[in-house]
């Protein structure tokens, strides 16, 4: 269970025991959270939390520490352009993806007079087990296989933030910069 953090860090351990050393840590963890306005979404916002964010940070935190003393490795975190600004009906998701970009950002800052890398990874529509459950129109939507195949080419390349597909690089620097007025009022 990702949401348990001493089973999370007693199997990365039992890997890095069986493996020796870690070149890339990949932290991949999602869940949505699609929220019912009218209703409590507690649970579905702490899970959304618990498995977004604090695992996903904390796997990186526990192999951070084996990559310091190897002194070389690539860390990797998967957020999303819906960090960019809050989504309707998925505003926990947005927020989680957020709080790993800006980690992830603090870390790379701490990190940079080292050798680790700290990439970034913010696909937008992936076709996905998760992505197959969402009921609404999913602009861009890319193929499993050939976004795993942009994110290893962005992750051996050592791009700070890789963001597939591309377009998505347009429309998430659009989305920042759109004050939240007009952004509100189209959404």
């Amino acid at each position: 269970d990702i949401k348990n953090t001493e089973q999370q860090r007693n199997a990365l351990q039992n890997l890095i025991t069986t493996l020796g050393k870690v070149d890339i840590f990949i932290a991949n963890a999602g869940v949505s959270c699609i929220q019912k306005p009218l209703q409590d979404n507690g649970v579905y916002i702490r899970k959304a939390i618990d498995v977004n964010f604090t695992a996903a940070a904390d796997g990186i935190e526990f192999v951070r520490t084996l990559m310091v003393k190897q002194n070389f490795g690539s860390l990797v975190g998967i957020t999303s352009i819906a960090q960019a600004k809050g989504m309707p009906l998925n505003g926990t998701y947005c927020a989680t993806k957020a709080a790993l970009h800006v980690f992830l950002q603090g870390l790379r800052i701490d990190l940079a007079k080292t050798p680790i890398n700290v990439i970034e990874v913010a696909p937008g529509f992936i076709a996905t087990d998760m992505t197959k459950k969402n009921k609404f129109f999913m602009p861009f939507l890319m193929k499993a296989n050939v976004a795993a195949e942009a994110i290893c080419k962005g992750i051996i390349a050592q791009n700070k933030k890789i963001v597939v597909p591309t377009v998505f690089k347009f429309l998430f620097l659009l989305l920042k910069l759109m004050p939240n007025t007009i952004y509100e009022w189209v959404a």
